[in-house]
């Protein structure tokens, strides 16, 4: 992810943590950060697979014997004070939409749980806009205070 300051930050998956690039090519390493081990189970594919719809025909998949601490294909995104938000990946077990918030030391400095209809769209100086989505899937866009 490349911040509007010239920082890049950089998600490595094992272990999980955050890398940063400075404009001037130094490299600030971060630390692993917490995170559950979650064996991923036949609900947890079926989570990600979603119902088939009539005449589909599943494509074979081969799935990772445990649940990768982060979505994969998603970009992370950063807040107007350049701290990175990761979205974690879904499970059973844990059905919320659960973001990380990284500074650029590489620490986690804040966790956020949103219902599982949510999602964070983005930040402006103040503020973070959540899409929600309700039961007919129609989307709508909420701000929030941020600090």
């Amino acid at each position: 992810m490349l911040a509007s300051d010239g920082w890049v930050a950089i998600v490595r998956l094992e272990p999980y943590r955050v890398d940063w690039r400075s404009p001037e090519g130094q490299w600030l390493h971060g630390a692993p950060l917490p995170v559950p081990i979650e064996r991923m189970d036949g609900a947890d594919r079926r989570l990600y697979e979603g119902e088939p719809r009539p005449g589909q025909q599943r494509v074979p998949v081969r799935w990772p014997e445990y649940l990768p601490p982060f979505t994969i294909g998603w970009r992370p995104m950063a807040t107007f004070d350049g701290k990175l938000v990761i979205r974690r990946a879904k499970s059973v077990r844990n059905p919320g939409t659960r973001y990380d918030v990284i500074d650029r030391r590489g620490h986690l400095v804040r966790q956020l749980l949103l219902p599982p209809n949510e999602r964070i769209l983005g930040f402006g100086r103040e503020s973070v806009y959540v899409v929600v989505k309700d039961d007919v899937d129609l989307e709508t866009v909420r701000r929030h205070p941020w600090s």
